[in-house]
């Protein structure tokens, strides 16, 4: 039966008996839910990883189609990816990263470049740029790169134990029947 087929039928059902609108009302979502999930979950995949926002109030709790990806060994018979270890997408706070495979694990990385350090300001302008190239000679007195500061522009430098975009944070969430 087509989605909408399936719908028209459950909003007749539902419009046909007024006696216990309550009951009726909690019984009809729930069948609501169960067809939306059936169409829904059955366009992705068996192997899909999405974001869930699972603590937003009024959330739903996972259907039995799927598991968050906290590293668990799947213990269920039904599923192709029993006894197999679901990534730990979750604990391990990865972003996930489009590639020609899937299942490939990068630690972080921080791109080798050089800093500009500004000197004293020359000829009325605001400071001259200086490269600073540094050097395994002990005699080498080139000054280190220090705390960022307030530039009076963007406002005060957020500083954190890790090097992040703008972000929210979500938990990952795997089809796995």
């Amino acid at each position: 039966m087509a989605l909408n087929d399936e719908l028209k039928a459950y909003f007749q059902t539902a419009a046909s008996d007024p006696t216990d609108a309550e009951q009726i009302a909690t019984e009809k979502a729930n069948e609501m839910a169960e067809i939306l999930e059936k169409y829904f979950s059955g366009n992705l995949p068996i192997g899909a990883i999405i974001a869930w926002h699972k603590s937003f109030a009024n959330t739903p709790a996972l259907s039995d189609n799927f598991v968050e990806c906290n590293g668990q060994v799947l213990d269920d018979e039904e599923s192709p990816y029993h006894t197999q270890t679901i990534p730990n997408l979750n604990g391990d706070a990865r972003f996930l990263r489009g590639g020609e495979t899937s299942g490939v694990e990068q630690a972080d990385a921080f791109q080798g470049h050089w800093h500009n350090t500004l000197t004293g300001a020359s000829g009325g302008g605001t400071g001259a740029r200086l490269n600073r190239v540094a050097s395994s000679n002990t005699s080498n007195t080139n000054s280190a790169v220090r705390q960022p500061t307030n530039d009076g522009v963007n406002g005060e430098p957020r500083i954190a134990d890790e090097t992040r975009p703008v972000n929210m944070s979500m938990v990952w969430i795997m089809r796995v029947k």
